[in-house]
């Protein structure tokens, strides 16, 4: 009878019922908190109650903990914020209409009468409790309020030129570096370098670089923007100087390069162009080492952004085209062997650019006259030491432009001397 009158409960206990008793019995219990072993009994008195299995109801029991526990941070009562959305809407309006100044400026324009003049002329119409709590707000709030809004600003800023049309990009190919054709004179790889320091924004020089995958010949020049303009009096000063005909272009994603006037150009100097994959550097890996060899080793990271800095760099990039390509030695990958974690990489093939020129059949023979009559005319010495006169006068350019002070007794026969130029700082590079 008992049996019956128990299989006859368990029918009307519902999963809801259940649930209310189990959450009911772990309260009372105050299970949590409990021994393992008085856990236990609970744990026995409910299955038996239920007749629920043990695994099942032993889940169910941590579900519902951790349930409780978000249901309380969920209801946790918030502290009422000083500042609300609308006095910080306010606050962005004031900080775009003073172009943008640091949080100490922005505070004293506030609480002085400038504020005043400006809502009075200006169309923004601001209660005056906003009023009042701009007046106020500190250097460090008003720092940390447009946090979001700055971060936001330095990313568009460096993107805001480098949208480049979505339907053109599927008709450029994409391509990796193991799918350039090495063996063969003529097939080039572009990139552009940013001299922008550490901030993206306002305009500063930029170095186009290009370099043959076969014999590694170098073309750098730099330009005062990365417009389209200038990409294409690039392309076409790179098919002069360049001893080989150029048949192929490989380049990143940016907008100066992925463009319909750069297209147009390369169709109609019958060059196939090709580009990588998004925020794949490695795709792009034979430019993207000679720009630290070339560029950066050269003229370093600062920011670069006046018509005096940009002569220097090309006076620079010039001298350092001429001893790279045709006295100083370059290593070809031909090999790689992975051990384990290690990767060993066999390197053969030391020759300079000028020499894999030399080599190659396919070249014609006046060409290669003309780059013998170049190469005996050029005196690595020489060249060297005016790299390094050059960088110097970049150096007390660049100083004299920042009103700092010029660092004294700088030889240019000192290599740790232009330790300036070459030292590593945080910059923002987002993109490729």
């Amino acid at each position: 009878m008992e049996l019956i009158n128990k299989l006859n409960y368990l029918k009307m206990m519902t999963m809801e019922t259940r649930n209310e008793y189990i959450s009911t019995k772990l309260k009372q219990t105050n299970y949590y908190a409990l021994s393992k072993k008085e856990k236990g009994i609970v744990l026995k008195e409910i299955v038996n109650t239920t007749e629920l299995n043990k695994d099942y109801l032993t889940s169910k029991i941590v579900k519902m903990q951790f349930e409780s526990k978000s249901e309380k941070l969920r209801f946790k009562p918030h502290r009422n914020t000083k500042y609300d959305s609308e006095v910080v809407s306010a606050l962005k309006d004031i900080w775009e209409i003073f172009n943008k100044p640091c949080g100490q400026i922005l505070e004293s324009l506030l609480k002085s009468d400038t504020l005043d003049i400006t809502l009075k002329e200006g169309r923004n119409q601001y209660s005056q409790r906003v009023i009042n709590l701009l007046k106020q707000i500190s250097a460090k709030t008003i720092d940390n309020k447009l946090k979001d809004k700055k971060d936001k600003d330095k990313i568009n800023s460096k993107y805001e030129n480098s949208k480049s049309d979505t339907l053109l990009k599927h008709k450029i190919p994409i391509k990796i570096s193991s799918e350039i054709d090495s063996t063969k004179a003529g097939n080039m790889s572009t990139d552009l370098v940013e001299s922008c320091g550490e901030s993206p924004f306002g305009p500063y020089i930029s170095t186009f670089s290009s370099t043959d995958v076969y014999s590694g010949f170098w073309f750098g020049i730099a330009i005062p923007k990365a417009i389209t303009e200038e990409i294409i009096k690039c392309l076409e000063l790179r098919n002069i100087h360049i001893p080989f005909r150029i048949n192929y272009d490989h380049t990143d994603n940016g907008a100066p390069f992925i463009n319909n006037k750069v297209e147009n150009w390369y169709e109609i100097n019958n060059i196939l162009h090709t580009r990588s994959r998004p925020n794949k550097k490695n795709d792009n890996c034979y430019v993207e080492q000679k720009n630290y060899t070339h560029i950066r080793k050269s003229i370093g990271n600062l920011r670069y952004c006046s018509l005096s800095e940009l002569e220097i760099i090309n006076e620079i990039l010039i001298r350092c085209a001429d001893l790279r390509n045709y006295f100083i030695p370059t290593l070809k990958l031909t090999s790689k062997l992975r051990d384990g974690a290690k990767v060993h990489k066999q390197y053969k093939d030391i020759k300079t650019p000028f020499n894999r020129i030399m080599t190659d059949t396919t070249i014609p023979s006046n060409v290669k006259e003309q780059m013998i009559e170049i190469r005996k005319n050029l005196n690595p010495i020489q060249l060297s030491k005016e790299i390094k006169e050059l960088q110097i006068r970049l150096y007390k350019i660049y100083k004299a432009r920042n009103n700092q002070k010029v660092v004294n007794n700088i030889s240019s026969n000192s290599t740790n001397s232009l330790r300036f130029l070459t030292l590593r700082q945080r910059s923002f590079r987002l993109h490729d």
